[in-house]
């Protein structure tokens, strides 16, 4: 009678401790039942933000605003609109992933 076991954990004749790691089992997939750590959850809100995204939003931002100042703005005008600007997209872009 055949083993229970699935194929990828025994042991593959002749494979190399690489070949091992590779078929090794993974860790847990979101929405397997396990808890998730307190990294995994701020990592998973901060995914919901969509951070690649927010950059090229603040990217064009500050050449904006040097244009629109007619020379350089200042500092705590510069800060508070990448802070605000990237607060307000990244709520948006959660509730939009909320949504969908």
């Amino acid at each position: 009678m055949r083993s229970a076991e699935p194929a990828a954990e025994q042991p593959l004749e002749g494979a190399t401790s690489r070949d091992r790691a590779v078929s090794a089992p993974r860790p847990a997939a979101p929405g397997d039942g396990r808890p998730a750590g307190r990294g995994r959850t701020l990592r998973a809100f901060v995914a919901l933000t969509k951070p690649r995204i927010i950059e090229l939003l603040l990217w064009t931002t500050v050449p904006t605003m040097i244009l629109a100042a007619d020379g350089w703005p200042g500092l705590w005008l510069t800060v508070a609109t990448l802070v605000g600007g990237t607060a307000a997209a990244g709520s948006a872009n959660a509730f939009n992933m909320y949504f969908d």
